[in-house]
């Protein structure tokens, strides 16, 4: 499965086909949330329900912003890092 941004204004939000079934494997990068859609009308509503901007940023938001002004990439034990930081350590900064 190779995941894809959803819509370029939340690229937080991933998505990936799963083969056996034709169904989407929702991802949200932020919160770690987690969801399977059977529709587009699945998806539409879970990146409704997870693309508003969060008040406070989290661990992981801290360090990614941190790595980022470094000039370090982005991978995906990244996102998986940044994702446990922010659900373990969600209200270290205010927007």
């Amino acid at each position: 499965m190779q995941p894809f941004v959803v819509d370029p204004r939340f690229p937080w939000i991933q998505a990936a086909v799963v083969p056996e079934t034709g169904a989407y494997a929702l991802l949200d990068t932020r919160t770690g949330a987690r969801a399977t859609a059977l529709s587009e009308k699945d998806v539409v509503a879970f990146v409704a329900a997870h693309s508003a901007a969060p008040q406070h940023g989290g661990l992981g938001d801290a360090i990614r912003g941190l790595t980022r002004r470094l000039g370090f990439g982005e991978c995906t034990p990244c996102a998986k890092r940044q994702a446990a930081l922010n659900a373990r350590f969600p209200r270290v900064f205010r927007r």
